[in-house]
């Protein structure tokens, strides 16, 4: 339950950033940027999940 105090907080914030992006960029921007940021979630993930064998 500790990490809701950074999970929300972290949630809102992009939100509002993704809100103010999808108005600055064209749209095929903003499907580069969020399949960027996905793939560098997902790389993170597998080199934590690495960590643990």
């Amino acid at each position: 339950l500790k990490i809701l105090w950074f999970v929300i907080p972290a949630a809102i914030v992009g939100g509002l950033l993704g809100a103010k992006v999808s108005t600055v960029l064209s749209p095929q921007k903003v499907t580069l940027v969020f399949q960027t940021v996905i793939l560098l979630v997902l790389t993170i993930n597998l080199y934590n999940g690495y960590q643990l064998l």
